[in-house]
């Protein structure tokens, strides 16, 4: 997954002021940038826990940065599934992507966990339809909150 934005900080080999950011060599940022799927406190997953395969400024474009990930397959499903890019010192906003193992049109996890049921599978539909009921009932507690 590319991930494109701005205020990435400094990196290695800038090109000059108004010109496009080198392929060779690359233009990596300087300091450690990690990626964040889920909502906070709700089991997030990290993504490249080691680091992004690429962060650096997009080669052949003007002050723009790229972030490289790989989707871990414990990543969340769902239609709107928070993302944050996290830097040493600063985090930032969530941005939403809708991840779908196997393809098909997007489906919030519990529900696919519904639809995904059946004979010689592990999830039984009464225990996924009670997740739903329970993150509806939880959703609608923390907005009453706010």
């Amino acid at each position: 997954m590319s991930i494109y934005g701005t205020g990435l900080g400094q990196v290695n080999f800038p090109p000059s002021d108004g010109s496009p950011a080198s392929s060779n060599p690359l233009s990596r940022t300087q300091l450690a940038v990690t990626a964040r799927l889920g909502l906070d406190g709700f089991g997030q997953t990290l993504l490249g826990p080691q680091g992004p395969l690429y962060s650096g400024l997009a080669p052949g474009l003007i002050g723009v940065g790229q972030f490289v990930f790989q989707i871990p397959y414990d990543a969340p499903e769902g239609c709107a599934v928070p993302l944050r890019l996290q830097g040493t010192f600063v985090e930032s906003q969530p941005v939403t992507m809708s991840i779908r193992w196997g393809g098909g049109p997007c489906v919030d996890a519990a529900l696919a966990r519904l639809i995904h049921s059946g004979p010689g599978k592990p999830d039984r539909p009464a225990s996924a339809a009670s997740e739903i009921l329970h993150l509806s009932s939880t959703l609608a507690r923390t907005r009453s909150a706010l």
